[in-house]
């Protein structure tokens, strides 16, 4: 997934985002994962490799983590020391011609380190579908595992 001009349509807790597609390493099945029963840590899930755990956060529509059942896969993105994925009910690559993203800057204070969690939108009919600015996104989700 190397074309910038292509986005990953995704949903979180009922609400669709959009995720440049060169942002995403991989995507995992659910059934591919170690799912978190415990409390030790707000990952809801890991990748597990030869080398790491590589988590994987469920979010709210408040964006707070949550490890309830309701996410089919994770998408991974880059990061180090190693990927950090965002659970997802579903993950659909969008085709350039059926987007057109335009800048967007969200009111008030950035809620991470890294800037705002989106830096577009796409207006679709009256609805408007936000765009994840990845590199906030991942230093989010590391906050979340402590490592911000």
């Amino acid at each position: 997934m190397a074309d910038p001009t292509q986005y990953l349509r995704i949903e979180i807790d009922g609400a669709q985002y959009l995720l440049p597609s060169a942002a995403s390493l991989a995507i995992e099945q659910r059934d591919h994962l170690v799912v978190n029963d415990t409390d030790d840590t707000p990952a809801a899930a890991w990748r597990v490799t030869k080398s790491a755990r590589w988590p994987a956060y469920c979010l709210d529509r408040g964006f707070q983590p949550v490890k309830h059942g309701r996410w089919q896969r994770a998408v991974f993105l880059e990061a180090s020391p190693h990927p950090i994925g965002l659970m997802t009910g579903e993950a659909q690559l969008m085709a350039r011609t059926e987007v057109r993203v335009e800048p967007f800057s969200p009111p008030g204070p950035a809620p991470t380190r890294f800037g705002q969690l989106f830096n577009g939108a796409w207006v679709e009919g009256s609805r408007a579908v936000l765009v994840f600015d990845p590199a906030a996104l991942v230093g989010y989700l590391q906050a979340l595992g402590g490592r911000q």
